[in-house]
Parts: C-alpha cells; sequence; structure tokens
C-alpha cells in the first residue's frame, strides 16, 4: 500500500488522489471498505492498481 498525492483529470472532473492499492490486496475486505478506510469518495483503477480518491468540487464565485 503507497501513499502519495497528487491530481488526476478524468472525463473534464478533476480528483485528488490520497493513494493507490493493488487490485490484488483488496479482494479479500473489497473496494468500499477500502474507500471508508482511506477516506475516498470515488475510486478509480489503471490497469492492476486501484486509486482511492476525493472528487474535487470545481465552485464559481462571483463578487457581491
Amino acid at each position: 500500500m503507497s501513499k502519495f498525492k497528487r491530481l488526476i483529470k478524468v472525463n473534464d472532473i478533476l480528483y485528488y488522489c490520497l493513494g493507490t492499492m493493488l487490485v490484488e490486496n483488496t479482494n479479500d475486505k473489497g473496494t468500499e471498505y477500502w474507500k471508508q478506510k482511506w477516506g475516498a469518495d470515488q475510486v478509480l483503477r489503471n490497469g492492476n492498481e486501484f486509486y482511492y480518491c476525493k472528487t474535487i468540487i470545481d465552485a464559481e464565485f462571483e463578487d457581491i
């Protein structure tokens, strides 16, 4: 299990990656368990790795 911080953009949605795990290491407990442990709201997959991420909300501001 590695832990790092980086941004990932997929289909114009920005994600803050909390860390990655190999797919085979998540088989016993499942991704929902690990989502909770990582504090993630999304799980992305690239090859043999799951990326546990938080979705970054694109906020728009208006000057008052």
